[in-house]
Order: C-alpha cells, then structure tokens, then sequence
C-alpha cells in the first residue's frame, strides 16, 4: 500500500489497495488478479444458476452453448478491454 498522504480542501483522502470502478477492480500496483478472481466469482455464480435453470428443460446442446456463452461468456469478458 501505497504511503501517501493525499489532502483535498484540509481533507485527509483514505488512500486503497484496490476499489470497483463500472465493475473492473483496479488495484495500486497496476495489477489485475484481483479483477480476474473477482469476474471468475461472478462467472461461477452465474454458471450455476444456468445449470440449475436447465435441469427442468430437455436442451440440445448447441442451445445450452448459446445460453452459456449469452450468460456466462459475458460476465467473464466483461472489461476485457482494460
């Protein structure tokens, strides 16, 4: 962590290690594994309520790959720009 000590009008700024801008967490040194771990999770998540909302449908599987990559694919690629 950075030892910096920012002031803003005689206001002491909390300096972070990290924080959770539009969804990307960024961190101090530049760094992106928090970001990566953090979509990861959220990938998970939303695998498992996919898998337990096709239980009930009999889904051919080009079907359950378009709602995987629909669901899925977009949380995990979500800021990969950055």
């Amino acid at each position: 962590m950075p030892c910096e000590r920012w002031n803003y009008n005689g206001q002491i700024i909390e300096a972070v290690n990290d924080f959770n801008y539009l969804g990307v967490v960024f961190n101090y040194t530049g760094s992106f594994n928090l970001n990566q771990e953090y979509l990861v999770g959220k990938s998970l998540k939303a695998l498992n309520v996919l898998l337990n909302k096709c239980r009930d449908f009999d889904l051919k599987p080009k079907i359950f790959c378009q709602l995987f990559e629909s669901f899925v694919g977009a949380v995990i690629s979500y800021g990969a720009e950055v």
